[in-house]
C-alpha cells in the first residue's frame, strides 16, 4: 500500500482546459493529493471535481494554524454543505481522497 505517501500539487493552474486536465491527472493518482486553493475559486474547484467523481472523498482545511481554523470532510456536496459559500474566507487547503482500486472499491484515504 501507499502507507503515508501522498502528492503534493500547490495551486492548480487559472486556465479552465489546463486545470482540469491537472485535475484529471490528481484524481486517477493512488496517494491523496493536496493541493491549495483560494477562496474566490474554492467552489469551482468542488463543481469541477463534483463533475468527475461526484463521490470522491475531501478533507479541506482553512485558515490552518490560524485563529479561525475550520476543517470539515466529506464527499464533494457534503463539504460544499458544510463550508457554507459565505464562509470561504482565507486560503484553502484540500486533500483529494485517492482513486477508487482496481476492484471497483473505494479507498477512504
Amino acid at each position: 500500500e501507499g502507507g503515508g505517501a501522498f502528492f503534493f500539487a500547490g495551486f492548480l493552474p487559472r486556465k479552465a482546459a489546463r486545470r482540469r486536465a491537472e485535475l484529471q491527472k490528481l484524481l486517477s493518482m493512488e496517494y491523496p493529493c493536496v493541493v491549495f486553493e483560494s477562496p474566490h475559486r474554492f467552489l469551482r474547484l468542488l463543481e469541477e471535481i463534483g463533475q468527475l467523481d461526484p463521490g470522491r472523498r475531501l478533507f479541506v482545511a482553512r485558515e490552518m494554524t490560524k485563529r479561525h481554523e475550520e476543517c470539515c470532510e466529506g464527499s464533494v456536496e457534503e463539504v460544499r454543505e458544510q463550508m457554507g459559500a459565505d464562509r470561504i474566507r482565507g486560503e484553502l487547503t484540500v486533500v483529494i481522497g485517492r482513486a477508487r482500486r482496481r476492484g471497483g472499491g473505494r479507498d477512504q484515504s
